[in-house]
Parts: C-alpha cells; structure tokens; sequence
C-alpha cells in the first residue's frame, strides 16, 4: 500500500468529524489547531483548520509535515509535484477558495470535478466536491 493510501485511509478514520457550534470545540480539532501553532485560536469555529488536520494525519502516520502546516498554501512543498490528470486517491491537493487556500486528500475526479477528502469541508471531515479549476497543485508524497 503507498503512503498516500494509508493517509487517506487514515483520515477517513475522522470522517464525519464536526465542528461545535459556539465557544466550544471538538477535542480532536482542536489537538490538530495545538499542534500546528500553540498561538492559533483553539476555537474551531473560528480558525481554519484544513491544514491542521493534515499535519495531525501526518503526524500519526510518523510522516514530517510541512512547516507551518496551518498554511494550506504551505502543502505545495510537500512531495513532488504531478498533473491532476495523475491524481491517485491520497495526494495533497492544494485548492484556491474563497478568502485564502483549501488543502485536502484527492478521492476522485469526474466531469470537471475533483472529490477531495479533508478538513473544514463545510465544518467537518468529509467528501465533498470542487470545480477543478480552483486546483492549484497536486503532490505525491510516495
């Protein structure tokens, strides 16, 4: 099995992962938000945390993150670069959205859409789908 499959394997473990609405947070969130940057504000509904997740899904697997991996855009220095066209399911797709980057595992793509497992996807871990024109880099990390 690659490594890219046993991450995604591995982070599928959280699916259905949410967020708490209000001052509270999920405490699984909220070790990712810890371990990223101990400055980060631990409330998950107010600190994007895509990319601390996959530092802490980096971390389990004995894998090195990138630095300061609360940065979605800091996971296009992750492994090697490769076309959208070669995705295979667990490279690290980096995503421009909406007021910054989004940073998740690809699934699948079809029909201009790309299925990314990760993160802060509406304010859990899920499966959820993105026009592939806001993919901006694709890394394999085997």
């Amino acid at each position: 099995m690659t490594t890219g499959l046993k991450l995604y394997n591995h982070a599928l473990e959280d699916y259905g992962l949410s967020e708490i609405s209000g001052p509270g947070s999920n405490a699984r969130i909220k070790k990712a938000i810890a371990l990223a940057a101990d400055w980060l504000d631990p409330d998950d509904s107010k600190t994007a945390w895509c990319g601390c997740m996959m530092g802490l899904w980096f971390t389990e697997l004995g894998l090195t993150p990138v630095k300061d991996f609360f940065r979605a855009n800091n996971w296009k220095n992750v492994g090697k670069k490769v076309l959208l066209s070669e995705a295979k399911q667990g490279d690290v797709v980096v995503m421009d959205r909406q007021g910054g980057k989004h940073v998740a595992l690809f699934s699948k793509a079809a029909a201009g859409m790309v299925y990314l497992l990760g993160g802060n996807q509406r304010n859990q871990v899920n499966i959820s789908s993105f026009n592939q024109a806001f993919v901006e880099e694709v890394r394999r990390i085997d």
